[in-house]
């Protein structure tokens, strides 16, 4: 069988011919169509010396032209270094020196970036993704090239907050066995028509046939979404099942919530990218009454790793003693064990090791996942390899790098980055089950702690057009959490991760805390 991606997307055009794949804006597209475009985008490729294997490093927002160019791509059995969209030149002139890319796509701001950047500048073969179309010189074979399981087919890259970004290293078989997780645990439905604000859920809906609606957004900048057009592309294409981090449906639940109005066709919402707390489930909920709401926790190297339906998060929160967030069951494809923490790399020669740093339930530890659909190497990164990654036979285990518990019943709680961790009076504290009680208070838009030059400092961000807490409101949640109550309190917006805007980015929030306290001492 051709473990070739771009054949699964040549399989549904030849079932579903006319039905319409993918809608942007005032742009649509069908499967047949799709197929058609992408064979002749292979074609172009091959015209220009693009060679089976060869990199094709990508920068270009998610829009039809994107899907065409990443399928052409795969169709001639290349491979596509796919950049997001917030990325900058040096990000760009990363990907492009690592992976040693033969051609570029990009729109025209990343043709601009060329004319400053040597190692992109370098690159021999460059296309423009834009309406005016690309065509091959001769007819296009429909024929999708030839690649196996363990051949390439995507590189995508880690954020990078804690150094240099990592870069996945995604075969056709990976790709696949996650489509296959995904579709097996979300079971969509035929007639699903698809609200998708991150890519790669987009070859999700291609491979199970699913119409997807592309919103009209700048996916740089997610926190920007205007809600009540997002809201009309729900209403206007008859969305059925929408995907995306916390922050954009946050917004548009607040949208709604304060209109209100409904998504009365929004059947499922499926949320992920950062921690959901239970104030913002507890929004959704009322936000969106026709739909069923599930919280999906996963990563870069593993999605996902488990799910949880709004009532059950609910549920589990208020549960007395209960320590933690809740994420759920882990799916079915997934196998998670929690091994004692350990900061360098970890060496398991085989399942007893494995077996010897296992620790039993209800005790926190890091989390660590195998299966199918978890990923396998980082490309040409033999440090990352060896610090995320241990591998028994032919089983790889992935370090999250989250520290959280397996309960009793097999459930799934998490309790933060493990490096965010802290030690105060000889106890060890984790930042989420901090975090989650400090987001509860009136008007905290978001908020952590973190111990900085051995004190105690909370960072509060308050929601637009509130103060916040008081001082005396904050000292009782650190009372009741047994942490000292005299703790310094920095109030103002907090660094979040370009990718989501979702999460606290804790190293550039240090780091800033830093700079100020420097210039202040001067």
């Amino acid at each position: 069988m051709n473990a070739n991606i771009a054949a699964i997307l040549q399989y549904q055009a030849d079932i579903l011919g006319p039905k319409t794949a993918i809608v942007h804006g005032t742009r649509s597209v069908t499967f047949s169509i799709l197929a058609k475009r992408a064979a002749e985008i292979g074609q172009v490729f091959r015209e220009h010396g693009i060679q089976p294997g060869d990199r094709v490093l990508f920068f270009v927002p998610m829009t039809i032209a994107l899907y065409e160019f990443l399928l052409g791509c795969w169709h001639c059995g290349a491979v596509a270094v796919f950049m997001d969209a917030w990325a900058g030149k040096e990000r760009l002139a990363h990907a492009a020196e690592l992976a040693d890319c033969r051609g570029f796509v990009g729109v025209p701001v990343a043709h601009f970036f060329r004319v400053f950047s040597r190692p992109i500048r370098r690159i021999p073969v460059s296309f423009w993704a834009g309406r005016s179309a690309v065509r091959p010189r001769k007819a296009p074979s429909t024929a999708v090239a030839t690649t196996g399981p363990d051949d390439t087919a995507l590189l995508t890259f880690t954020t990078g907050s804690t150094g240099t970004p990592k870069a996945a290293n995604r075969t056709h078989g990976y790709l696949r066995a996650q489509h296959k997780v995904l579709n097996d645990h979300f079971s969509p439905s035929p007639d699903d028509i698809g609200l998708v604000t991150l890519p790669i859920f987009v070859l999700t809906n291609l491979a199970s046939g699913i119409t997807s609606i592309i919103p009209r957004f700048n996916p740089a900048h997610p926190e920007r979404i205007v809600p009540k057009r997002l809201l009309d592309d729900i209403d206007r294409c008859g969305v059925t099942t929408a995907s995306g981090s916390p922050i954009i449906f946050e917004r548009l639940a607040d949208h709604c919530l304060l209109t209100g109005r409904k998504a009365p066709t929004l059947r499922r919402l499926f949320v992920g990218g950062a921690p959901v707390f239970p104030r913002a489930v507890e929004k959704f909920v009322t936000a969106f009454p026709n739909a069923t709401t599930e919280i999906v926790y996963g990563s870069t190297e593993a999605e996902p790793i488990s799910a949880i339906t709004a009532p059950a998060l609910l549920e589990r929160s208020a549960a007395p003693q209960r320590l933690g967030l809740p994420a759920g069951t882990p799916v079915s494809a997934a196998t998670v064990r929690v091994l004692r923490i350990t900061d360098g790399p970890i060496e398991a020669p085989d399942m007893a090791a494995l077996d010897a740093l296992t620790l039993s339930a209800g005790t926190v530890g890091e989390i660590c996942v195998s299966g199918q659909h978890v990923l396998r190497e980082y490309y040409r990164n033999d440090k990352a390899q060896r610090r995320n990654k241990i591998i028994i036979g032919t089983t790889v285990w992935h370090r999250t790098g989250d520290a959280g518990y397996l309960d009793e019943s097999g459930s799934l709680y998490l309790m933060g980055r493990v490096k965010n961790r802290f030690e105060l009076d000889g106890s060890e504290h984790y930042v989420f089950p901090i975090e989650e009680r400090l987001c509860g208070l009136p008007g905290v838009r978001m908020a952590t702690v973190q111990v900085m030059d051995d004190n105690l400092t909370l960072f509060v961000e308050s929601r637009r057009g509130s103060t916040g807490p008081t001082d005396a409101q904050l000292a009782a949640v650190l009372q009741d959490l047994h942490l000292p109550t005299d703790a310094h309190v920095v109030r103002g917006a907090l660094s979040r991760d370009p990718r989501h805007n979702s999460k606290i980015d804790y190293d550039r929030l240090r780091a800033r805390f830093i700079a100020v306290q420097q210039i202040q001492k001067r």
